[in-house]
């Protein structure tokens, strides 16, 4: 598959046309320009009975199933195209946009392109920032995820929550569930919600991880870089992993540094069952119940034994 950098200079040799839309071919797939010379992907519309229509956001804008004059090697012709094209000149958006593109163009079809699209807006219209429990939390999340694919090629990201307010960070099933914990104290001390431990519900597994900072260690930014590449056909991820970065400054995604062997030895991992926890049921109108739990000593499970379930 082409890179970034190859698709931008293949599009770069292409003009802008007068009317409609002018492309190379690359690996079936159409890369090109409007009339503004904006970029453009395109594939030949799978499904011509799919009802053509668009969608125009500040920066993408989608086509279903539309007619376009379409010029490809100075010949031109008219073509039922499904396309995006990107509204915008700068540089990061640009290279944002491509990389994303490679990573959906694969068994595409109409649906695919309309979810990819949803995706795209969200992401080009995030605004805010994240607070540092909430990159601390992340952290974890990736690390859990990056440790398992190359320790024990054991692909979890495929079971990410994207949602922020998801209760668990990974659902793996819709009754087991897995819950990311870290602390930066001496003790290992997790605050959870009730509902993160609610046994009668789920089959929950928690993993704990303490972190400990260091000046040296690896930096949140550099873990989403390897996260990037290690999960480069997980196109949901790879939008979850940019709006990450684009909800936080560069100076904090590089300062948000922990020691990586501490980190790994100091993971452990927990079947919820064993987790001290508020037992009785919550009364009607009672609800948000949060607490700190103490598993410090606490007896936990193996990774074979996490991998096992997971797997099973």
């Amino acid at each position: 598959m082409k890179r970034v950098e190859e698709i931008k200079a293949l599009i770069n040799d292409i003009l802008a046309p007068q009317e409609g839309l002018s492309f190379c071919e690359e690996e079936g797939v159409l890369w090109g320009k409007d009339t503004n010379g904006h970029i453009t992907f395109a594939f030949q519309t799978n499904n011509t009975n799919v009802l053509p229509q668009t969608q125009s956001t500040k920066y993408i804008k989608l086509a279903i199933n539309n007619l376009f004059l379409v010029t490809t090697q100075g010949h031109s012709d008219e073509r039922n195209l499904s396309a995006l094209t990107l509204v915008s000149d700068d540089e990061a958006h640009i290279d944002l946009f491509i990389r994303l593109t490679l990573a959906f163009c694969r068994d595409l079809d109409e649906a695919k392109l309309m979810s990819f699209f949803i995706g795209l807006k969200e992401l080009f219209s995030k605004t805010g920032g994240q607070s540092q429990i909430q990159l601390q939390g992340i952290y974890g999340e990736l690390l859990f995820m990056k440790y398992f694919y190359d320790t024990h090629s054991v692909d979890v990201s495929q079971y990410y929550q994207s949602e922020q307010k998801r209760k668990f960070d990974f659902s793996v099933t819709e009754k087991k569930k897995i819950e990311v914990k870290t602390t930066i104290r001496q003790e290992r001390v997790h605050h959870f919600l009730q509902q993160q431990l609610d046994i009668d519900r789920y089959d929950i597994r928690v993993v704990s991880i303490m972190l400990q900072r260091d000046d040296k260690g690896l930096s949140l930014f550099e873990l989403l870089g390897m996260c990037r590449e290690s999960f480069s056909h997980n196109l949901n991820l790879l939008i979850e992993l940019e709006k990450i970065t684009k909800g936080a400054s560069r100076d904090d995604l590089d300062n948000m540094r922990f020691n990586y062997e501490y980190c790994i030895s100091n993971m452990k991992l927990f079947d919820a069952v064993r987790i001290p926890r508020i037992k009785e049921k919550n009364k009607d109108g009672i609800f948000n119940v949060e607490y700190d739990c103490d598993l410090t000593n606490l007896s936990g499970i193996t990774e074979d034994e996490a991998i096992s379930w997971i797997q099973s």
